[in-house]
């Protein structure tokens, strides 16, 4: 299991790079569960939602379980009006949730 977060406040742009840039060093250990910490994630432009669906496409390629950690309501309903919600397990300090 891999562990994904961010730290700091780069733009949203700046951070959809660094995340990639993050990810794809772990992406070739085909884990089988990626947790996915979005506590810090308040917003998703254009940028990060292509790196959402580059990653989805790769572990559904690995069969690869998704947890998204504590996921903020906007980033929830971005990826629901994308047709993502259902994409990965969903899990908060409080519930959990699938």
């Amino acid at each position: 299991m891999y562990t994904a977060t961010r730290s700091g406040s780069p733009a949203p742009t700046a951070a959809a790079a660094l995340f990639r840039e993050r990810i794809t060093v772990l992406l070739p250990r085909r884990a089988p569960r990626i947790e996915w910490d979005l506590r810090e994630i308040g917003f998703c432009d254009a940028a990060g939602v292509r790196e959402v669906v580059t990653l989805r496409d790769h572990l559904e390629q690995q069969d690869a379980e998704v947890v998204l950690v504590a996921a903020s309501p906007t980033v929830r309903l971005v990826l629901h009006l994308l047709g993502m919600a259902g994409w990965a397990w969903w899990h908060s300090p409080m519930t959990t949730d699938g």
